[in-house]
């Protein structure tokens, strides 16, 4: 019985153990991309999402030019830090 098992034919074929591994290869994949889309989202973006904010009080006429270029260069000064 046990070489009928691992027969192509009608049995236990060689592939099954190859189930769970493919599940969990799509698991991963699932979770790099969820994490990807979401979570990495924000990373390395600090600055530019700090000159959207300044741009928004320039726009909203909260800052004037001068002060508003003055933010500008210091946020682009930390940036290479």
């Amino acid at each position: 019985m046990l070489t009928t098992m691992w027969h192509d034919g009608a049995g236990f074929h060689w592939w099954f153990p190859l189930i769970p591994l493919a599940w969990f290869v799509v698991f991963w994949l699932f979770v790099w991309f969820v994490a990807r889309r979401f979570w990495w989202r924000g990373q390395g973006r600090w600055q530019s999402s700090a000159e959207d904010a300044l741009g928004k009080r320039y726009v909203d006429g909260e800052i004037d030019e001068q002060e508003y270029r003055a933010r500008l260069a210091v946020l682009r000064e930390t940036r290479g830090r």
